[in-house]
């Protein structure tokens, strides 16, 4: 399975928030943490490209990242593409999530990421995407990565994914109701990759209402 992997500069290696205005640049080959993705994902997965930039100016510059990105998975042929995982790191966040949601909507392939709940990213693309509860510690990032890996493994044989108690990924954002899982009565049905891929299984009031609950303005303090 060749796979194409994005990271933000820091776990790119390239410097912390002084390098956050790096532009795109590719690597063959896995980096960082796409070696320990190597490794649990086993001999039939190799990452082939690796594309790395500052938080910065995926924040600022997403349009033209996003079809750098789209370039550089059809060159590669890719058959997965995998961003971060991110943990609590906003900017990283929501640029991956953009970027899985344009490659899953442009390209058909699986995608699949990693984030903190708390991460905006996850607000944003949770009806849309896997999403691995990373948690916060980047120390987790074996255990993290493994979860990614065991879902892409899945999403690219077109199985079912399961629960997300069970598999690990967050459940998508819908009315609010919670369960002991931590999700309503129709966010923790599962669906199968191609499933995901072709349509959400809610109901159409369980969308109004998760967009109506995400764009309330909140209450103002004090």
């Amino acid at each position: 399975m060749r796979i194409v992997h994005y990271l933000n500069q820091f776990f790119g290696g390239q410097g912390g928030e002084a390098a956050a205005n790096l532009e795109p640049r590719m690597q063959d080959g896995a980096v960082g943490p796409g070696k320990l993705l190597e490794q649990v994902l086993g001999e039939e997965a190799q990452i082939v490209r690796t594309i790395i930039a500052g938080d910065n100016y995926a924040a600022e510059h997403l349009e033209a990242l996003t079809e750098l990105v789209l370039k550089e998975i059809s060159a590669a042929q890719a058959e997965l593409f995998v961003a971060g995982p991110c943990f609590e790191a906003g900017r990283y966040g929501v640029a991956a999530g953009g970027l899985c949601a344009a490659v899953q909507a442009e390209l058909g392939i699986p995608v699949v990421t990693g984030m903190a709940v708390e991460n905006p990213g996850v607000d944003l693309y949770r009806q849309e995407l896997y999403i691995v509860d990373s948690g916060a510690s980047v120390s987790a990032m074996r255990e993290v990565l493994t979860t990614m890996g065991r879902i892409a493994v899945k999403l690219a044989r077109n199985q079912d994914i399961g629960r997300p108690s069970d598999a690990g990924y967050i459940p998508s954002a819908c009315c609010g109701r919670r369960s002991v899982q931590g999700a309503c009565g129709h966010c923790d049905r599962w669906r199968s990759g191609a499933q995901r891929q072709s349509g959400c299984h809610r109901t159409l009031r369980c969308h109004q209402l998760g967009l109506l609950r995400y764009l309330r303005p909140r209450r103002p303090e004090g």
